[in-house]
């Protein structure tokens, strides 16, 4: 008999728990949306309040690099919002090959309003190391307001360190960026 009526009880309590989600759901104000942009590819979304439009221009398909001590190598890309709401979103390391050394690589990340106006830094550290083709986040919670285009410069430069680098000299790196797009979307209510 307590077996029956436990049963019963979590039978309840389960449906109490669904309504009260499906009704949370239903009342949210807000719409998430995602998708993945990589290279020359467009990704629009149109609901009822807001267009979204994010153009993701790569200049070539990656970098693949073999580099001396202190030399460089730089990636270029660019991000322009065509829609008519701002969009959110990350840059990843997409496909990121590493094995040289953990403080070898150090990368820069810069951005700019204009193709030749002036590169702000928004990040910077050592390129993860990766045995295996990997994506993990590059920078995250990039902000592309409607109507605006910025560019990107991804450099990665062979650090010079005061430490043996003999393993760096067979080292290999690979990568490719993506910009993963998110969106979030105030939906007005009728």
């Amino acid at each position: 008999m307590m077996d029956y009526q436990n049963r019963k009880r979590n039978k309840i309590i389960v449906s109490v728990l669904a309504i009260f989600t499906f009704s949370a759901l239903i009342g949210l104000t807000y719409a998430f949306f995602s998708a993945n942009v990589s290279n020359t590819n467009h990704e629009v979304i149109t609901s009822n309040s807001a267009t979204l439009s994010l153009v993701f221009d790569d200049n070539d398909n990656g970098i693949s690099a073999n580099l001396n001590l202190e030399e460089s190598v730089t990636k270029k890309f660019t991000i322009e919002n065509t829609g008519t709401a701002d969009a959110f979103g990350s840059i990843n390391w997409y496909n990121l090959y590493n094995t040289y050394g953990a403080t070898s690589l150090e990368y820069n990340l810069e951005k700019s309003e204009t193709e030749n106006g002036t590169y702000t830094s928004i990040g910077s550290g050592y390129v993860p190391t990766a045995s295996s083709l990997t994506t993990t986040v590059l920078k995250e919670d990039i902000l592309v307001p409607y109507g605006q285009t910025y560019y990107y410069r991804l450099t990665i430069t062979l650090k010079n360190l005061d430490e043996n680098q003999n393993s760096d000299i067979t080292a290999k790196m690979y990568l490719r960026c993506i910009h993963t797009l998110i969106w979030l979307v105030q939906i007005i209510k009728d």
